[in-house]
This record gives structure tokens, C-alpha cells and sequence, in this order.
């Protein structure tokens, strides 16, 4: 069986087979830190959010620009979203903003109401 090799600066040989195995172990360990950098945004606002029937895992790959927190006392902004059922059929969601720390004082309340028919997914990206 043939080997194929290069030569180094110093002029040894390097077998293919080891170079590969470096360059696998670099590639795995960058993905690692890129991956580990994108969860923590550095000067992104801390959320709280405080919502028994959102889908998390959702809203986080969709407003990825913001950091989560899961203590409310880490946050900067809290969030409650509530909802109750409308006489229409539908749903009346209200999401109630209330700053934190340098965001003190700060308030604010946005409504969204759903119709009986529209469907998880139009529930979920009205949000």
C-alpha cells in the first residue's frame, strides 16, 4: 500500500493521514467556540420572559438577538405574556413590558388577538 506525502519546511515527509487528523481536530474545536459565542450576546438586552404557553425553543431561533435569562433578577426587561379567550372564539394576548435596571421606569403593553380559525403557526409568528 502507497502512502502519499509532503514535505514539511525542514524537508520530512508528513504522511497524508496525519495531516487529516490535524485538520479535523482544528475544524471541531472552531465550531466549538463559534458555538459557544453565539449563545451569549454581549451587549444584548437580558430577558426574562415569563409565558406558560409559548413556544420557547421558537422564539429564540426567531429574536436570536436578545440574551435569556432565567432568573428575573439577571434581567434588564421583563416580559409577561399573557391571554385569555375572546367571545369571538379567538384569543386575546397581551404582552406586558416592564424595564429593569438602567430600563427602570420603563413600561409598555401590546395587545394581539387571534381568530378561532388561523392556526398554530400563525399564532406562534404573530407573537
Amino acid at each position: 500500500m502507497n502512502t502519499i506525502k509532503l514535505s514539511n519546511a525542514a524537508g520530512r515527509f508528513v504522511p497524508v493521514p496525519v495531516i487529516l487528523m490535524l485538520l479535523l481536530t482544528v475544524g471541531v474545536s472552531a465550531q466549538d467556540t463559534v458555538s459557544e459565542a453565539d449563545t451569549t450576546r454581549t451587549n444584548a438586552v437580558r430577558v426574562f420572559l415569563d409565558c406558560r404557553f409559548c413556544d420557547l425553543d421558537y422564539m429564540k431561533k426567531e429574536i436570536p438577538y436578545i440574551n435569556y435569562v432565567r432568573d428575573i433578577r439577571e434581567s434588564q426587561l421583563y416580559l409577561l405574556i399573557s391571554s385569555q379567550q375572546a367571545s369571538s372564539g379567538g384569543t386575546h394576548v397581551t404582552l406586558f413590558f416592564s424595564g429593569r435596571e438602567e430600563f427602570a421606569g420603563m413600561t409598555d403593553t401590546l395587545y394581539f388577538n387571534t381568530y378561532p380559525d388561523d392556526t398554530d403557526d400563525m399564532r406562534r409568528s404573530g407573537l
